[in-house]
């Protein structure tokens, strides 16, 4: 764990299932307030089948009802799981996914504004992202049923990929609705679906008037204002290791979201040879290349969340490529036999204002 004030570990736990309404997703952050004396703060988190969620947040000058943050929360949570949830068979999301009809679906404005996204994503880089990914995430048994953990064969794979292509997906905004090409095709949003609910909270921690609040869940931490005491919120980025938790980076933000994707915690061996769960759309297979982790910021969660993914998919020298022509804010770590600890830590230019002063550019 990183010793540093107000300091949060950033690393995402990428077996995400929306299970419960308590605790939507696997999450590997932990808040904590280090502060000698700070003002009225409370704090929320949920566990619930190994999942957990935290928010932390300053008081106004007129305290609101803890009772009260905490339906306001719990109502987003529950929401969400009816939207969302893999594991439900009455969300839209399963219920799209079962659909073999080729018509507009009504589905959730949630759950279309979390497509919405994810095409844009997917769009700017050319496929690199790709949510319709659920069937080759099922066949290498990533997807939210029991795990044997077994590599498919390369016919298996070939046909899952002829369900998958987010050309084949279409959204709607006015009614929401969502439309398929191709009857198989399925979705699987928890490259992203941790950062959109991150920020549905966020949304109702604005509406009820809260200034200064960090949430996370999922890997996913979206800030606002001030931690306890002053100053902005510290978040940490653990090191990719697959037990140990140390602080690799720490990062300020006063506004916007940061999302940390990994490969180093979801994975599977076999004959000697190591199965991530990031899979490239482009061949149906585990990444192989040398990038181990990716910490994006945005200004939401929800595109941090789905960012860190698509670089992630795209790997180290294509991944850093397009972020530094984008100029977007982003902390790359990659394996390195040579390097300091076995691995490379690069950051954009646009990054480096994050860092906490004294922090390591490189």
């Amino acid at each position: 764990m990183a010793h540093a004030e107000d300091c949060t570990v950033s690393d995402r736990n990428w077996r995400r299932r929306f299970r419960h309404a308590a605790a939507i997703l696997a999450s590997s952050l932990a808040i904590q307030s280090c502060d000698r004396s700070p003002p009225a703060v409370e704090t929320f988190s949920g566990t619930a089948e190994g999942t957990t969620y935290h928010v932390k947040l300053v008081q106004p000058r007129e305290p609101l009802p803890r009772e009260a943050l905490q339906r306001e929360i719990g109502a987003v949570l529950a929401r969400i799981d009816r939207e969302l949830s893999a594991w439900r068979p009455d969300s839209d999301l399963s219920r799209f996914n079962a659909s073999r009809t080729t018509d507009w679906f009504p589905v959730s404005a949630e759950l279309r504004e979390v497509v919405d996204v994810a095409l844009q994503v997917s769009l700017e880089t050319a496929g690199a992202y790709d949510i319709t990914v659920a069937p080759l995430t099922e066949l290498w048994d990533f997807g939210p049923q029991a795990h044997a953990f077994r590599v498919p064969t390369e016919a298996e794979i070939e046909r899952a990929r002829e369900r998958v292509g987010y050309g084949h997906l279409h959204s709607r905004r006015d009614p929401p609705a969502l439309r398929k090409d191709i009857p198989g095709l399925r979705i699987d949003v928890n490259s992203l679906g941790p950062g959109y609910t991150v920020d549905r909270i966020a949304a109702a921690l604005d509406r009820a008037g809260i200034r200064d609040y960090l949430v996370e869940l999922g890997g996913a931490v979206r800030a606002r204002g001030q931690r306890p005491g002053g100053g902005a919120w510290r978040v940490a980025i653990e090191k990719p290791l697959k037990t140990n938790r140390e602080a690799l980076r720490v990062v300020e933000l006063t506004t916007g979201g940061l999302s940390t994707a990994g490969d180093y915690r979801e994975y599977f061996d076999q004959e000697g040879r190591r199965y991530s769960h990031i899979l490239d759309p482009a061949t149906g297979r585990p990444i192989t290349h040398a990038l181990t982790s990716v910490s994006v910021i945005a200004p939401n969660a929800v595109t941090a969340d789905a960012w860190d993914t698509a670089l992630m998919a795209m790997g180290p020298a294509r991944g850093r490529a397009l972020a530094l022509r984008l100029k977007m804010p982003v902390l790359f770590v990659v394996r390195a036999e040579s390097a300091r600890n076995g691995f490379e830590v690069l950051a954009t230019p646009q990054f480096e204002p994050y860092l906490r002063p004294g922090e390591p550019r490189e």
